[in-house]
């Protein structure tokens, strides 16, 4: 590709034959591309090649490669300054790199990759390593794995529609977000995620969950250092428990989003730490807000910012 040696950043789209020619792009030459966006090919089972992509890229996104089913760890081994890697829309993509991801990540989102599951391969070698040897996972991690940190620079982590991960969450004490949505069987199992490890994680968003829950957080459930959390979609859920919310002595802003079985807080009420509530698509609530007569109105009424589809008022 004739492109100028100036350029930052590249989107393909759909094209095929250009992409088929891949290895004649020669992209080591452009040494100020940052940002690469690869979107719409299903010629490549494995992806990238070695040196394919060029050492500056700080961003890549990889969308819609429909007979991709590995990432090639050869390809990501000279990427010493990737912070960013989206992985949309890969059907077929089973198994991330054995050799892992570049440690410089901090932002890592994975997206429409449903067969991917935490998995190892022959002998004890850890081959979903974006989840940054979690030493809880069936005890078939290496120890030396198992006492570092594959991503220490990991600071924000998303997965969406990733149906068969089950209890694997990435351990990486620098994270401060975390995104689940959309993860039946992740967050069934979630009083394994032992998010008490996460001394930094600061945002919590959960999302789309229909399983069986009739009482949120379960105690202990979430990290004290949370001063974010969003709770989006949870079909089946009847109460915020309170026990909870007791130990989140440092939760400045709580979310409830389209909870239409929500029928009430918790009878402890919530968090006096709490600055922002926002509630939003939770009809069963909405009669209990009334000021001075609604019966959830004493544990909200110290909030300083209450935002609901109700009122509004600040």
């Amino acid at each position: 590709m004739g492109l100028p040696y100036t350029l930052k950043h590249l989107e393909i789209k759909s094209c095929d034959m250009l992409i088929k020619n891949r290895m004649k792009w020669n992209l080591q030459r452009l040494t100020s591309l940052t940002e690469l966006n690869l979107w719409g090919y299903g010629g490549v089972d494995s992806f990238p090649e070695e040196w394919l992509l060029p050492s500056s890229l700080t961003h890549l996104r990889i969308r819609g490669f429909g007979k991709l089913t590995a990432l090639n760890g050869k390809g990501f081994h000279h990427l010493t300054s990737l912070r960013r890697l989206e992985l949309h829309l890969l059907e077929k993509l089973e198994c991330l790199p054995a050799e892992g991801l570049p440690q410089t990540l901090t932002a890592l989102t994975i997206s429409g990759c449903p067969l991917l599951e935490p998995r190892c391969k022959e002998g004890a070698g850890f081959i979903f390593a974006i989840y940054n040897n979690l030493i809880d996972w069936i005890g078939r991690l290496p120890i030396q794995m198992a006492k570092s940190e594959i991503f220490p620079c990991l600071k924000q982590f998303s997965l969406r529609s990733c149906g068969k991960i089950n209890v694997a969450l990435p351990i990486a004490f620098s994270l401060k977000s975390l995104r689940i949505i959309s993860c039946n069987m992740l967050m069934e199992n979630r009083m394994k995620w032992n998010l008490q490890r996460l001394p930094s994680l600061i945002e919590l968003y959960l999302k789309n969950y229909g399983g069986a829950v009739d009482s949120f957080p379960e105690e202990w459930l979430l990290p004290p250092s949370l001063t974010h959390l969003w709770i989006h979609g949870f079909d089946k859920l009847t109460a915020l428990n309170g026990k909870g919310f007791h130990h989140l002595t440092s939760l400045r802003r709580l979310e409830l989003y389209s909870l239409k079985k929500l029928e009430c807080l918790p009878a402890e009420g919530l968090p006096q730490t709490l600055t922002v509530l926002s509630i939003f698509g939770c009809p069963l609530l909405k009669p209990k807000f009334n000021e001075g007569t609604g019966e959830d109105w004493p544990k909200i009424q110290h909030i300083p910012n209450l935002n609901t589809d109700h009122w509004y008022a600040t």
